[in-house]
């Protein structure tokens, strides 16, 4: 299998979310957590031709592989950093007011997307990893199930039980953050 300049596209539609959760996850930084999602889509672009898969499961295999080489490569020192100031020169980027919104924008849906995945991270195992299939994944509750090893009715039922869960906390999340409360 070769991969095209619009498979990246579909692989960036596809993992973008579940990446970014995992960077998440081990960054505690949503700012960060999308510069190594950035990072990865790079190299993976760049090793194109390395690849010699077959199948979707040695896709995302691939991509995870190269998701956690960027990981390692950061704990390791701030390469990442490095490299974009010798990129950027001396030179500094400048921004029109409507880049500088979208920015903003952009920057707002990854804290939100940053709050679910930490509020997913809390929930029951069972539960979280139901919503994560149905809404990262985005599988249909027949797929669920076998990757649970449970009945489509119990797949359904924990993703509508994490889901109802996941609204409660989120909606004390923001209860506490209008409050300016950390509680």
């Amino acid at each position: 299998m070769t991969l095209t300049p619009a498979d990246f596209g579909d692989l960036h539609a596809h993992y973008h979310r579940l990446l970014f959760a995992y960077f998440l996850a081990q960054t505690d930084d949503p700012e960060l957590a999308g510069d190594l999602l950035q990072e990865t889509f790079e190299r993976a672009i760049a090793a194109a031709d390395s690849y010699h898969g077959a199948s979707e499961h040695e896709l995302r295999g691939w991509l995870r592989a190269i998701a956690y080489s960027v990981m390692r490569d950061h704990e390791r020192g701030d390469v990442y950093e490095q490299r974009a100031l010798q990129q950027l020169g001396d030179s500094s980027p400048s921004f029109t007011d409507d880049e500088l919104a979208r920015l903003q924008d952009a920057a707002a849906c990854e804290a939100f997307f940053s709050l679910i995945a930490s509020q997913v991270d809390e929930l029951p195992p069972d539960q979280a990893r139901a919503v994560r299939l149905r809404f990262l994944e985005d599988l249909p509750y027949e797929e669920i199930a076998k990757r649970m090893n449970t009945s489509e009715q119990t797949a359904r039922t924990r993703t509508s039980r994490g889901l109802k869960a996941l609204r409660k906390r989120l909606r004390k999340a923001h209860t506490r953050f209008r409050l300016g409360s950390d509680q």
